[in-house]
């Protein structure tokens, strides 16, 4: 076993490069899977770093926010056709503000989702009760994951976004108004439609917070502002 990478990247170079690298030294042999959101041409990073690459002309439309149910739809299948290409059991959600340091501890990967934060309820609404008509035995509202450094289980979403998860998401947002904004949500909305479960990662932390066993961090900005000098700037065509 070990962790494999899908990277949705925009227009912020210096920490795209600085991500994917950092990645690289944990895992030299995993499967990248690099993806321009219609922002800079990132294929000679992806030579240098071994990445699959690929340059959609349809721009996301705010991720890692929705402001369409077709922006869910898009994304969805985005990583659903990174899934076919891994070969490995888990996936780590790659972003320009996450800074990997080091392999991970796969024995702690307990969960369908793993990177819970204390306190990120899933809401109660209309997408509680699509999960709990699926899953009568899910009562009380579950911690949610997805964001940045979140390892997701490659079998498991392969085969949950091969499933209807389409229509309870439109007919909420379209009929009900009742809408999930962000991808952290929706990923463990269909999660938790299809009976998988999300917890912490011992490993893992936002930045600010105090965890010295922290190997992954997200939601480090420090890097974004950061402009691409030297041999660098061979590896992105702006």
């Amino acid at each position: 076993m070990t962790v494999a990478a899908f990277f949705q990247c925009y227009k912020s170079p210096y920490a795209t490069v600085e991500s994917v690298r950092h990645f690289r030294k944990a895992y030299p042999d995993s499967t990248v899977y690099l993806l321009s959101d219609n922002g800079y041409d990132y294929s000679e990073l992806a030579k240098e770093y071994n990445c699959i690459y690929e340059h959609s002309t349809i721009v996301h439309g705010g991720y890692p926010t929705f402001t369409r149910p077709e922006d869910i739809l898009l994304f969805l299948w985005r990583l659903r056709r990174a899934l076919e290409s891994m070969k490995e059991e888990w996936v780590m959600l790659l972003e320009d503000d996450v800074k990997v340091f080091a392999a991970l501890d796969e024995s702690k990967f307990l969960n369908m989702m793993n990177g819970t934060k204390i306190g990120n309820i899933f809401p109660e609404g209309g997408w509680m009760k699509e999960i709990r008509k699926k899953n009568p035995s899910i009562q009380d509202n579950p911690l949610y994951s997805g964001w940045g450094g979140t390892i997701l289980n490659v079998p498991f979403f392969r085969k949950a976004l091969a499933t209807d998860f389409y229509t309870p998401i439109h007919d909420l947002w379209v009929n009900k108004n009742e809408r999930l904004y962000v991808t952290d949500l929706t990923l463990s909305f269909v999660c938790f439609l299809n009976g998988g479960s999300a917890g912490p990662l011992a490993e893992h932390r936002e930045v600010g917070d105090y965890n010295p066993n922290a190997k992954v961090v997200n939601f480090d900005k420090s890097w974004c502002s950061m402009p691409l000098e030297g041999d660098d700037m061979r590896l992105v065509k702006m």
